[in-house]
């Protein structure tokens, strides 16, 4: 070996020849020149120089290879991450003839063996793109060449997320800065290729579904045609799929291992069930199972019931003839003899079971064929109408959102029944809509006479924005429609509807939400409202945020709706943001003055939002809730502020007082007249996080008044203190009623 190869880079090496003594002398051998020239005594000492040089050398450029990224660092197109052990590393690459870059992690021997790719959907278009461990804790690609731009980024973290680490198991995995825990890792996201500890299935914790998909070409990594996961309806298996077909199957799970694959044989015997041994069992889709039944008592319920065709052990590991029932009453699919299969007993009509001691295997072989080939056939056409609406739909999208067809969105809507809405707002319709396999998905129909002719434009572009915003507090984008003059959106469905419902309902819906879930809920909505404002890499305005906005799943956490939607629609201003929908007493004084739009308008309607799921009130255009709120706060008041359906016992009072007083006062500061006096949206879920920090007194405005005032242009105001004032009023959009006031004092 005369040279030693370092990895750098993705497309380059650096090689350190070694000297002609280092090489020769490991073999026992001296150079002839040495020989003639140099005496006995200099040579080690030359040759201890060179050692020293090599070690300086090789220590000096192992120094710049890293598997580990920081908080705040850049990696850039050429730099790269190296797994501890060199198996693995992460950088930028152009697959095959392809000139688009990607970042991605291969095999440190293989440079074209990529096993993950982050950016499949987004290519970058130069070498301009940087991956960064961002403020907020998200790992964010960004794409230099389009100002910036976000081409991809990981799940939304805590802001304890303190380094990325390449582990040599070929994970890219976000640590916690404290524990050392892993708040995010490569291995839930993969692309088309399966490493030891990799998982398929469905994630119970994120509700997403680890799957792999091919690439669409060699030049190409974006998702293909192919995908391959384990599916867990009846007995868990493994399937292949090439767009809405099956094309393979290992066969169930018997305990041991997967059934299996090859050819299908079977032979007659003289008893009413069949015994076919070494098969892969059927597909288990529409089976039956049941563990707590002996494989005797499996064979008194087939034979119980005429439509059982076949059944066999669901466990076979306790050796015999196994434990548990599967049983195959709506047809087999799937009949394959593989070497490690099991016995499936077949059900046989009465005409089947005498006259065949002759020719066992000659009967079955002409007609199980047959009976399998028609029993595939319909089911073929059965699975391909039922999945030309269950693949349109995904359940866990990826940032590829499907459009679906107009006709598609009119099957599962009822054509769009009228005994399926369940919402209806100025700007559209919502509807429930029912898939074949059961899932509920709510179905948004914007209205047409309400979209501007920008909005209609700019559809699918805000449709891209929202794929890219995924949140635990973000309602699921599932898919769109954009056919004709009809512009859907589909999503998850809610089942306890919005929050407004609650929080101004009844006595009785309003009690459902006690104190500590009053406060849960305003915790994650922070988060959600934080992660629009800087989770993605962009900075989203939400322009709407208001309780019936915020949704309310089945497990009672909140999810922000409408979030990317509000400006398609138009409100008729003639100020400067012409193309803005926002609800009265939702709206910051600066909006409503002069229709400037900012994060801290959200940061306001957010204030407000947390003001009216505590007292249980209304704000309302007049802002009599904020003049309250101000009012309880400098009186020390703030227990009569709380809605009066959270009972407080004398001895919880002391416990809940603090929280209180805190919120209110997190509350107050959102609300403050002057956009710069609002905290940042990071800052507010920072207070909400620490319990024991100090945070800033709110200011309240010079003059702050829930009376409802008929619009006049100048007012005079006296008083003991001050000259004749003059106050400018500004007429809300909404009604016409004093909205914000400005003080001018005149001599």
């Amino acid at each position: 070996m005369t040279s030693l190869a370092l990895k750098r880079s993705r497309n380059s090496a650096v090689y350190i020849p070694i000297p002609w003594s280092m090489h020769e002398l490991c073999r026992g051998k001296r150079h002839p020149a040495s020989i003639r020239h140099e005496s006995y005594q200099q040579l080690p000492a030359r040759l201890l120089l060179q050692v020293l040089l090599i070690c300086f050398f090789l220590l000096s450029t192992a120094a710049g290879v890293t598997d580990k990224l920081e908080r705040g660092q850049k990696l850039a197109d050429g730099d790269t991450l190296v797994s501890a052990g060199g198996s693995f590393t992460l950088g930028f690459f152009s697959p095959g003839a392809s000139t688009k870059r990607y970042l991605g992690i291969w095999f440190s021997v293989s440079n074209d063996t990529v096993c993950w790719v982050a950016n499949r959907d987004q290519p970058l278009l130069d070498k301009s793109g940087t991956l960064v461990l961002n403020d907020v804790g998200s790992l964010v690609l960004l794409d230099g060449s389009r100002r910036t731009r976000t081409a991809w980024s990981s799940s939304f973290l805590p802001a304890s997320a303190a380094a990325v680490r390449l582990l040599d198991s070929g994970n890219l995995v976000v640590r916690n800065g404290s524990s050392n825990a892993s708040l995010w890792q490569s291995f839930d996201q993969p692309s088309d290729t399966l490493l030891p500890g990799m998982k398929l299935g469905k994630n119970l914790w994120t509700g997403g579904e680890w799957q792999l998909t091919s690439w669409s070409s060699a030049d190409d990594p974006s998702p293909g045609d192919y995908r391959r996961m384990l599916q867990t309806s009846g007995l868990p298996e493994i399937i292949l799929w090439y767009r809405d077909v099956k094309t393979y199957r290992t066969g169930p799970w018997n305990g041991i291992y997967f059934n299996g694959v090859p050819e299908a044989r079977a032979y007659a015997g003289k008893y009413p069930l069949l015994v076919v041994p070494g098969m892969k069992l059927p597909d288990t889709q529409n089976a039956s199972v049941d563990m707590g039944v002996t494989l005797e008592e499996c064979r008194a319920r087939c034979l119980a019931n005429c439509s059982c065709f076949a059944y066999a052990a669901a466990d076979i590991r306790g050796g015999g003839e196994g434990a548990g029932c599967v049983m195959w009453a709506d047809g087999i699919v799937d009949l394959r003899l593989v070497d490690r299969g099991q016995n499936l007993y077949l059900r046989l009509s009465k005409s089947e079971i005498g006259g065949r001691k002759r020719f066992p295997t000659l009967l079955v072989a002409t007609t199980l064929p047959s009976a399998v080939t028609i029993l595939l056939l319909v089911f073929m056409i059965w699975w391909r109408r039922k999945n030309r609406i269950i693949g349109a739909i995904p359940q866990n999208p990826t940032m590829a959102v499907p459009s679906v067809s107009l006709a598609i969105i009119k099957d599962v809507t009822g054509n769009f029944s009228k005994s399926n809405i369940i919402g209806q707002g100025g700007f559209s319709i919502v509807y429930k809509g029912q898939l074949p396999e059961g899932r509920t998905i709510a179905v948004k129909r914007l209205k047409q006479t309400a979209l501007t002719t920008k909005g209609k434009n700019d559809f699918a572009r805000e449709v891209e924005v929202m794929v890219g915003l995924r949140h635990g507090s973000l309602v699921r984008l599932l898919a769109y429609c954009d056919e004709g003059k009809e512009r859907i959106l589909v999503y998850e469905y809610m089942k306890n509807k919005s929050l407004n419902i609650y929080i101004f309902g009844t006595p009785d819906l309003r009690a459902s939400l006690d104190w500590a879930r009053r406060l849960e809920l305003l915790r994650e909505i922070a988060h959600g409202v934080a992660y629009l404002h800087a989770g993605s890499g962009e900075s989203v305005i939400h322009r709407d945020l208001k309780p019936g906005n915020i949704l309310l799943d089945d497990e009672w956490k909140p999810k922000i709706a409408d979030f990317g939607t509000a400006k398609l629609f138009a409100d008729n201003r003639t100020g400067p943001d012409q193309t803005i929908v926002i609800s009265p007493g939702y709206a910051a004084p600066e909006y409503v003055r002069g229709g400037e739009m900012t994060l801290k308008c959200d940061v306001y309607s957010f204030g407000v939002i947390l003001l009216e799921t505590l007292s249980g009130q209304r704000n309302g255009s007049l802002q009599r809730l904020l003049s309250q709120a101000w009012e309880l706060w400098e009186q020390n008041r703030i227990v009569e502020f709380l809605d009066m359906t959270i009972v407080l016992l004398p001895k919880s009072e002391p416990e809940i007082l603090p929280g209180l007083e805190r919120c209110i006062q997190i509350g107050l500061l959102c609300v403050q007249e002057m956009a710069d006096d609002r905290p940042a949206m990071s800052e507010v879920v920072a207070m909400f996080t620490s319990t024991t920090s100090q945070i800033d007194w709110p200011r309240r405005s010079v003059l702050d008044s829930g009376i409802a005032m008929p619009l006049n242009p100048s007012l005079e105001l006296e008083t003991d203190h001050l000259n004749p004032t003059t106050i400018e009023a500004h007429r809300s959009p909404f009604f016409g009623y004093l909205s914000g006031i400005k003080i001018y004092l005149t001599k």
